[in-house]
């Protein structure tokens, strides 16, 4: 067990990622939090990028769980050394008495050594985690077919296990974004100015037909087939919910479908999950918002593509469906399908509607 003394005042969390990235981090980030509840969190990540991948602090909250957040690459002059050295510095003045490595499986053993030396470098004595990582550590190819791995949440809290906390079997479960009562109120203004006026007695159901990577995104047509079948069978009222570069696909959908409201591009990230958290299902692509909704305790109907390991990055809870083909060419961690998105199209409608029906049927059900 660690001690809450000296050591433990000043603590840096070592998390790389955009937003599905932090969101699964959540039960790790509260183990840490709830052992060392006086102490001062930091977490070192990366910003936002010009691709429009969104941030640890764009979805963690702000106050009660990460009390200061380093971004990297800092805008230093003179390329990546001179970064490097400009972070050295500011570790240093900060003075962490301990890091938490809670960085991605496929991290490489160079990697991770450069990693704790640097942690060294900058006067932090006590690195936990480094270890297990190097025992866990994954290749960047998953072969075909991919066995079937623990949720990266999962793996995190081990992590964390293995670092002497004391961390609960439901620890899992820890998931609280610590929603404020301005973001509720503003996906509950969205909703009574959008949803209520059409809803009419229908189930208000979160589409997430997007992702930043293209590789990622089953194809809009089979989404339109899906939702509009639920429109017609299921008396549902669709939500799309992601960012602005959605809402394409989202006028599309509901055009086909006659009814729905869009919130993609409309509310933050912390809003839009205060939003799924009204949804009765989430249906959509392996994204962000996915994480948000399963965080907020929605079931997801999840489709993935085959580019990583299979269950890495499933959904919280048990309450949900994941649909993913293997392929000979799973686990090529790409943007940009150079097949064709085969792995996508192997996943038909029909099946994607039928679980989404068992879904809302065990919800009529509770």
């Amino acid at each position: 067990m660690l001690e809450r003394g000296p050591h433990s005042k000043r603590i840096l969390i070592f998390r790389t990622g955009h937003l599905g990235d932090a969101v699964a981090a959540l039960p790790a980030f509260w183990a840490i939090r709830k052992h060392f509840p006086e102490a001062s969190i930091t977490l070192l990540t990366n910003g936002s990028d010009r691709s429009g991948f969104l941030s640890a602090k764009h979805v963690l909250p702000p106050f009660g769980l990460i009390d200061d957040f380093i971004h990297y690459p800092n805008k230093a002059g003179g390329g990546p050394a001179a970064s490097a050295a400009f972070l050295l510095a500011k570790l240093r003045i900060k003075r962490f008495d301990s890091v938490f490595y809670l960085m991605p499986r496929v991290r490489t053993e160079r990697q991770m050594g450069r990693d704790e030396r640097f942690f060294r470098l900058a006067g932090i004595k006590e690195c936990f985690g480094f270890e297990y990582a190097r025992s866990k550590w994954l290749s960047t190819k998953c072969g075909h077919p991919s066995p079937v791995l623990e949720r990266d949440a999962e793996y995190l809290l081990d992590v964390v296990r293995s670092s002497g906390i004391d961390v609960s079997k439901n620890a899992i479960a820890d998931t609280d974004l610590l929603i404020s009562d301005a973001e509720r109120n503003a996906a509950q203004t969205f909703v009574e100015e959008l949803v209520l006026p059409g809803l009419d007695g229908r189930r208000i159901v979160g589409i997430s037909p997007g992702s930043k990577w293209p590789s990622k995104v089953w194809p809009i047509e089979r989404y339109i087939a899906v939702v509009q079948r639920l429109v017609s069978y299921e008396n549902i009222f669709p939500v799309i919910v992601g960012g602005p570069e959605d809402r394409r696909a989202g006028e599309l959908i509901i055009e086909m479908s006659g009814i729905g409201a869009i919130a993609a591009g409309r509310l933050s990230v912390r809003e839009t999950a205060a939003l799924l958290g009204q949804c009765e299902m989430f249906l959509g692509n392996d994204s962000g918002p996915m994480h948000l909704a399963a965080a907020m305790g929605t079931p997801c109907i999840a489709i993935f593509a085959a580019i990583d390991w299979a269950g890495a990055w499933s959904p919280f809870g048990d309450g949900n469906t994941v649909f993913r083909r293997n392929v000979e060419c799973e686990g090529c961690r790409v943007p940009n399908c150079p097949n064709d998105a085969l792995c996508l199209k192997l996943i038909e409608p029909e099946e994607v509607f039928s679980a989404c029906r068992a879904t809302l049927s065990k919800g009529r059900d509770r």
